[in-house]
């Protein structure tokens, strides 16, 4: 009898895509960590490329994302310390 095994979820790494899980969105901000300025607010389902990171602030693991059109680029957490706020798109 074959049993299939499920796949780990990608991991977010640098080169790798991710996407906006979190319904409310996710601040993205011109540094590492919650007192920084939000540079804009990316949306549910919102893809973006990783380029830098991981950087630890305020408990939180972040990310530097840019747009795929280069728009957007700034600093995103993985999570709220509750929920996920991005994730690895598969490839």
């Amino acid at each position: 009898m074959f049993t299939a095994t499920p796949s780990p979820a990608p991991q977010i790494q640098v080169g790798s895509v991710v996407e906006v899980v979190s319904e409310g969105g996710a601040n993205i901000r011109n540094a590492p960590g919650t007192g920084n300025a939000v540079v804009t607010v990316a949306r549910e389902n919102q893809q973006f490329n990783v380029i830098g990171g991981p950087e630890l602030a305020n408990d939180l693991t972040w990310w530097q994302l840019r747009s795929p059109d280069g728009s957007i680029t700034g600093w995103a957490a993985e999570n709220d310390g509750t929920n996920d706020l991005i994730a690895a798109v598969s490839p």
